[in-house]
């Protein structure tokens, strides 16, 4: 452990990020899966208390690549594992496994509270989900035939999403689900899967993607068909769905603060470090973004 830094924090090495791998000086190690533009704020915590960040990136997002990123990280020296984890059965004896070892996990966006990881940072999903199903209901004025789409539905947080959509869309009586497209993460793959389901149930009104990728399935389906009777939205302030919104693809985003996570880690581990006492769970509140206020978000 190196002497304490300015900010009384006896921490400083690598800090590895699993899309964002961050690199820092000295002898420590941290993993960490997130999207990439939420790297600028993790950045700017790490150089506040003393660290230094370089960035390598994932080529997908699966319990065996993570599983394996997470045993190569390991042999270089691990000490803290900071992971949106991709599923919760094959990751939680990894986390209890890096417990014993003294490496201690913070689960970011995804949560396995089943397993020995420290602490949790994220969104209430669910309530993420009644969110983006007010949303949904509103655009279509209580009347419609909506299209769920998902990278991985089975993945936890986008499961709890979900699960809010059906259970706020049941006070609905004449919107229907009448789709739910998942299992790609390719997106030229995913929107031919979404094309087929659209065919197979007959069109839809909206649809609507609970994971932050379905801005770019929308932009490549209105590429081939007529969008001006549809309505799409999507799910975080990413650059891609921003620029959806601009170009009139979609109508609107439920978005994380997902911009908050990477700081909010580097902080916790700080905190650790200096011997303080971190909340066990800090879930952020989601807010919707659209044509009126996308050019006040986007500066």
């Amino acid at each position: 452990m190196n002497s304490a830094n300015e900010h009384g924090s006896h921490f400083s090495g690598k800090i590895w990020i699993f899309t964002v791998i961050f690199k820092v000086s000295s002898t420590q190690w941290v993993s960490f899966h997130i999207n990439t533009w939420a790297q600028q704020n993790g950045e700017k915590a790490a150089k506040k208390y003393g660290f230094h960040f370089t960035a390598k990136f994932m080529n997908r997002f699966d319990k065996s690549e993570q599983i394996q990123m997470i045993n190569d990280v390991k042999k270089e020296g691990l000490d803290y594992l900071i992971i949106i984890p991709s599923e919760q059965k094959s990751l939680a004896p990894v986390i209890d496994d890096l417990y014993r070892e003294q490496i201690k996990t913070i689960c970011v966006d995804a949560d396995i509270p089943n397993s020995k990881r420290i602490s949790f940072i994220g969104t209430d999903n669910y309530e993420a989900g009644k969110n983006l199903a007010n949303l949904i209901a509103k655009q279509l004025g209580g009347s419609g035939k909506v299209i769920l789409s998902a990278t991985n539905i089975n993945q936890e947080n986008l499961k709890l999403r979900v699960k809010g959509v059906y259970d706020v869309l049941a006070k609905y009586p004449n919107i229907k689900v009448v789709g739910e497209q998942s299992g790609f993460f390719d997106n030229q793959e995913r929107v031919k899967d979404f094309e087929k389901i659209a065919k197979t149930c007959g069109g839809f009104d909206l649809a609507a993607g609970v994971d932050s990728d379905f801005g770019t399935v929308a932009m490549l389906y209105a590429e081939k068909h007529d969008i001006s009777n549809k309505k799409f939205i999507g799910f975080d302030d990413n650059p891609v769905n921003l620029q959806a919104i601009k170009q009139g693809v979609l109508d609107a985003v439920v978005s994380q603060r997902q911009r908050l996570f990477a700081e909010l880690a580097v902080k916790k581990i700080f905190d650790l470090e200096a011997g303080k006492h971190i909340k066990e769970n800090d879930l952020l509140s989601t807010f919707i973004i659209n044509k009126t206020n996308i050019n006040a978000i986007s500066k």
